[in-house]
C-alpha cells in the first residue's frame, strides 16, 4: 500500500517537473506565434492591395478568387481561407511578373 502511494507520488512529481521544464519553451513559442500573427494582421488591416516586391506592381487583394484545393470560387479577400474547405491561401502570384507574394498571416 505504501509502495503504491509512493509510486503514484513519484510519477506525479515527475509529471510536474516535466511541465515546469517545458513551460518556458512553450511560452516562448506561443509569444513568437502571437507576434508574427500581430505583425501580419497589422500589414493586412485596412489594405485592399499589396505591392509586388519584384516589379512594384499593385496586386488587388479584394477580387474573385478560386481555391486551389477544392476549386470553389468566391468574391472576397485574397489571403482569406476558402469558405468551403477552409484551406488557407499561402501565396498569390503577381499578374505582371508572376512572382509569388507570401501570405503575411501564418
Amino acid at each position: 500500500m505504501i509502495a503504491r502511494v509512493l509510486g503514484t507520488a513519484l510519477r506525479l512529481t515527475l509529471v510536474v517537473l516535466k511541465v515546469m521544464l517545458a513551460l518556458p519553451f512553450l511560452s516562448a513559442r506561443s509569444l513568437r506565434r502571437l507576434t508574427v500573427f500581430g505583425r501580419g494582421a497589422l500589414f493586412v488591416l485596412g489594405q485592399d492591395d499589396a505591392r509586388c516586391g519584384h516589379c512594384g506592381a499593385e496586386l488587388v487583394l479584394t477580387a474573385r478568387w478560386r481555391c486551389k484545393k477544392c476549386g470553389y470560387v468566391w468574391l472576397g479577400y485574397g489571403f482569406a481561407r476558402c469558405p468551403l474547405c477552409a484551406e488557407p491561401c499561402l501565396f498569390l502570384n503577381c499578374q505582371s511578373c508572376g512572382t509569388s507574394i507570401r501570405n503575411p498571416l501564418p
